[in-house]
């Protein structure tokens, strides 16, 4: 009769269980659902680049100037100065910053999801710099991004580009004095 007992008593605490968790409209994964992805970060002393989604930019409108911040850069177009150059083609920008043949910032970004993209870097037709791949962390559109600080002089007239792996579009800046 006591193992009948503890048999109906443990059924009813499964049954309760059950019932509690079908009454649970929050799931984990129904939770998840709802949350901006999560943003894809990497960072050297120099450089700052990864992905972030629509969403989560929604959420966090900072979030890039947090990135670029990391390596001593500000994001254009709201931090243009006079000597500096800002502009896109299609989804792919350019973020040139600095005074006169000094660029202190060249940054990069793609705006989609194509998966996994490279960010090139090219001086007077010449790819100087392709970066690691960048992979998002979610299915939705988002913003892939390269910030880096090259404190470099360059020579009068010096045509810098970016272009990303599977979009289209070829932004550029001429360095002039």
């Amino acid at each position: 009769m006591a193992i009948i007992a503890v048999v109906l008593l443990l059924f009813s605490g499964l049954a309760a269980t059950a019932t509690a968790a079908s009454q649970n409209t929050t799931s984990p994964a129904n939770a998840a659902s709802s949350r901006p992805d999560k943003p894809v970060e990497r960072h050297t002393s120099t450089t700052v680049y990864g992905w972030v989604s629509q969403n989560y930019l929604a959420a966090h409108p900072q979030y890039l100037r947090s990135q670029a911040a990391k390596v001593g850069a500000t994001v254009a177009p709201s931090a243009v100065t006079p000597q500096s150059a800002f502009t896109c083609d299609g989804p792919v920008c350019i973020d040139v910053q600095g005074s006169g043949l000094k660029v202190n910032q060249w940054n990069t970004t793609a705006t989609g999801n194509v998966g996994c993209s490279e960010a090139s870097y090219i001086r007077n037709g010449a790819t100087v710099f392709v970066s690691d791949s960048i992979c998002p962390s979610g299915s939705g559109s988002g913003v892939y991004y390269y910030y880096t600080n090259p404190n470099t002089t360059y020579p009068n007239n010096t045509k810098l580009c970016n272009v990303w792996e599977w979009f289209v579009g070829y932004p550029c800046a001429n360095v002039h004095r």
